[in-house]
């Protein structure tokens, strides 16, 4: 690691920091705080969590949006098309 080596210069020493703590610390180390795992490895969790959920997220029913985020010309309360320009 870090704690027996001598550094020539104050950013080789600093340099040599923050390999470590990228390289191990957060890499390995189990933090309490999220749960006894990696950093490394609760970010993969939450990062498949949000994609499941957004993979699985159900549509609204009786509204289909299209690509600009429009619902015209589609009825919420039966699903059926209604002609453009009017109103429920």
């Amino acid at each position: 690691m870090i704690d027996d080596r001598d550094f020539e210069t104050r950013a080789e020493a600093s340099a040599a920091i923050a390999d470590y703590i990228d390289a191990f610390y957060n890499v390995s180390r189990l933090h309490s705080t999220i749960g006894y795992v990696s950093p490394i490895e609760f970010e993969l969790k939450l990062k498949s969590r949000q994609e499941a959920a957004k993979k699985n997220r159900p549509r609204p029913r009786g509204t289909l949006r299209s690509s600009t985020g429009s619902t015209r010309g589609f009825s919420s309360s039966n699903g059926r098309r209604r002609p453009p320009g009017r109103t429920a």
